[in-house]
């Protein structure tokens, strides 16, 4: 008889603040294909259980240090110290490595996001924690806290483009279609076009044609809501 492989499995970890050995859960890929995918790449799944957006963030059952895998592995002057002081110092312990409810994925995230803060990580560090935690939000119907990560996403992704950053692995037009897009989902009308005209128009759309084709379909998204809007008869 064929014994039936568990979706979950055990990571090891060692924390890079308080060197503790932990394990703490992930999802296996194979049990978390999303159905749908929006247009700034949220994923949907069928099961809650099976969302690996719950498990992203790694969270120190010992200190309460949380990251995820796009942190760098050095900490600046005076980081480790500050860290301690404003999470270490009264962290409960709690254990965070099994199965996560929605408001324990949601904590995940926050303890991350001071983190990555007080660590000084890079703005595109920063904008994907905000990015997924709004995703966490969209799932649960939260829509006024879901914009308010999705701003602060926007925030980080535009000091990430004017610092010229690395951008964690993301082109340069990923980013730019990025802002664009966080910008059509909070109204921000201009942006979104100047920077969905950024990517349609940039010197190396011809190396990713899937983009260009998305940053052109949101624009036509927004072009076709502007006429209908239009179209639609003042009250007397």
């Amino acid at each position: 008889m064929n014994q039936i492989l568990d979706p979950y499995y055990h990571k090891n970890i060692s924390c890079p603040m308080c060197e503790t050995n932990y394990k703490t859960r992930k999802i296996r890929a194979r049990f978390s294909n999303p159905y749908q995918i929006d247009s700034d790449f949220c994923p949907h799944y069928k099961k809650e259980t099976n969302n690996p957006l719950f498990y992203m963030i790694n969270v120190c059952p010992q200190c309460g240090y949380s990251f995820n895998d796009q942190f760098s592995d050095t900490f600046p002057e005076h980081a480790k110290s500050l860290i301690w002081e404003k999470i270490c110092r009264s962290w409960q312990q709690l254990n965070l490595t099994e199965e996560r409810s929605f408001k324990q994925a949601v904590d995940s995230y926050k303890l991350a996001i001071y983190c990555a803060e007080y660590k000084e990580e890079k703005p595109e560090v920063l904008a994907g924690l905000c990015l997924r935690l709004a995703w966490l939000y969209r799932g649960a119907g939260e829509e006024e806290q879901e914009k308010r990560f999705l701003q602060l996403s926007l925030k980080k992704y535009d000091e990430a483009y004017l610092k010229n950053s690395s951008f964690q692995g993301m082109t340069e037009m990923t980013v730019l279609y990025m802002i664009g897009e966080l910008n059509r989902r909070l109204g921000n009308s201009k942006e979104a076009i100047t920077n969905f005209s950024r990517v349609i128009n940039h010197k190396k759309k011809h190396e990713d044609k899937k983009m260009v084709k998305m940053a052109r379909d949101q624009w036509m998204v927004m072009r076709e809501k502007k006429q209908t809007e239009e179209e639609v008869p003042e009250e007397s």
